[in-house]
């Protein structure tokens, strides 16, 4: 039977005792949620003027620079074009391509590097001697036989020659030249300007200035002195123009006056002797202080 007492008593004991709940850990948001904050709403921007007109400033500014280096481009063509009608006009020489030089024949022998040295039939004698070049043609020769050397670099252009030559021995009766040659880089020499040293049948010695084109030689005029050399002989050929001319004294002498009817190609200076077979002795030429220079 339940009493007051045991009421009480049960009823103080659950006071004294009430009921616990489970224990729970407190709650810890994790460390890779940041905290939630709400966005703000973005009203979508008004489109720039500026912008709209981006690309047609672009498109004009590549069509500038393409009208640009257009203009540059036949600007080059029509300065290109003038000059070359310019140094057509202006002279019908073709460019100078060698730098010119000199030789004093100095030295044991034919410095190589400057000459080529040459002969028909293997006959002709080519030495430097006491400070000279000498070139000789022995006796006995049956046939036309000549000998010399050529200057390495080829001539082109507007150009001063000089040289001094002597014919020393034989050449008696028109047998013999001494030349002074520039010539056309053919085989046959088919185009030249040249000086010869002759010893005429009185005994007198002749300079002549000879011109050739495709084969056909023309004497341009002669001086007679009384001796063989040494001369100093000398071809110029500027301007369109060919002068010929021998040093006496100071100054040079003109022979055959200018000429403009001529060979205006490229060639190589030749000093040279040749024989004909007329029963003489032996010729011996001499050459001294070479000089070649565009002018």
């Amino acid at each position: 039977m339940l009493t007051l007492h045991n009421y009480l008593g049960y009823s103080w004991h659950k006071m004294e005792k009430p009921v616990t709940q489970p224990s729970q850990p407190p709650f810890t948001p994790p460390a890779s949620t940041p905290p939630q904050t709400p966005s703000p709403v973005v009203e979508p921007a008004p489109v720039s003027s500026t912008a709209s007109q981006s690309p047609k400033k672009k498109l004009l500014f590549i069509f500038i620079i393409v009208v640009v280096l257009f203009l540059l481009g036949v600007g080059f063509v029509v300065f290109f074009q003038a000059q070359e009608r310019e140094t057509a006009s202006s002279s019908s020489m073709p460019a100078v391509v060698d730098e010119g030089g000199r030789d004093s024949f100095e030295g044991a022998s034919l410095d190589t590097d400057l000459w080529d040295a040459w002969s028909t039939q293997g006959k002709a004698r080519i030495e430097q001697v006491n400070g000279r070049l000498e070139i000789e043609i022995p006796t006995g020769v049956t046939q036309y036989t000549s000998g010399g050397v050529n200057w390495k670099e080829n001539i082109s252009g507007d150009f001063e020659a000089m040289v001094d030559m002597s014919l020393v021995r034989g050449g008696v009766n028109r047998g013999s030249d001494v030349g002074f040659i520039f010539r056309d880089m053919s085989e046959a020499w088919d185009n030249q300007l040249s000086m010869f040293l002759r010893k005429e049948i009185d005994g007198s010695f002749s300079l002549r200035a000879v011109r050739s084109v495709d084969s056909v030689v023309s004497d341009l005029g002669s001086n007679s002195y009384p001796r063989s050399g040494p001369f100093t002989v000398r071809i110029v050929r500027s301007a369109g123009k060919v002068n010929f001319a021998v040093k006496e004294g100071s100054d040079f002498v003109t022979i055959g006056g200018a000429i403009s009817d001529f060979y205006l190609g490229p060639g190589k200076i030749t000093l040279h002797v040749n024989s004909y077979p007329l029963g003489f002795s032996s010729v011996v030429s001499i050459f001294d202080n070479f000089s070649v220079k565009p002018i």
